[in-house]
């Protein structure tokens, strides 16, 4: 079953993409990811033309970015909160598929699918 990207989640990404992309111009602009798949209770994969962005959305509490991949620029991004947990640097040695991201992301967070 396909469910819809939950408010607290577009939430998280227009801050943490009008931070990454352009400020407050890019605000004016974004209104929301391109498409979402939850890959675990609580935890986002959320794409735009830009990459995949994985978010941690707890059932209380505001959802919160943990990291980013951008596929055609080979970049990575961790949040600060999660840098403990997340090599920024493994990862990226992960190259950029889907499957062997989500199943890093949801180690280090301790969750599972």
């Amino acid at each position: 079953m396909v469910k819809e990207v939950p408010d607290s989640v577009v939430a998280a990404y227009v801050a943490v993409a009008v931070r990454m992309h352009g400020g407050a111009d890019v605000g004016d602009e974004v209104e929301g990811p391109d498409s979402g798949e939850e890959i675990a209770a609580g935890v986002w994969r959320v794409r735009d033309g830009w990459g995949a962005y994985y978010f941690r959305d707890p059932p209380r509490g505001e959802a919160a970015y943990v990291c980013s991949k951008m596929e055609d620029v080979l970049v990575v991004d961790v949040a600060e909160k999660f840098k403990s947990i997340i090599d920024r640097e493994k990862i990226k040695g992960l190259r950029m598929g889907d499957a062997a991201w989500d199943a890093a992301v949801l180690a280090a967070l301790g969750e599972t699918t």
